[in-house]
């Protein structure tokens, strides 16, 4: 079973998640004041960075 890269995964998981936030905004469920505020936090719960060097692992 091949090993999965963590941080490519949040990746994936931050696009899906910024493409459903912007649809929210679209549909007025969530004010285009708070947009930056709640970007930043999607991006900072899904740590989007990858490995520093790769001998690192990307388990988290």
């Amino acid at each position: 079973m091949p090993k999965i890269k963590w941080y490519l995964v949040r990746r994936w998981l931050y696009g899906v998640a910024a493409a459903a936030f912007a649809i929210a905004v679209y549909y007025r469920l969530i004010a285009l004041e708070a947009t930056p505020l709640w970007l930043a936090l999607i991006l900072a719960a899904f740590n989007t960075r990858p490995p520093a060097t790769p001998d690192e692992t990307a388990d988290n």
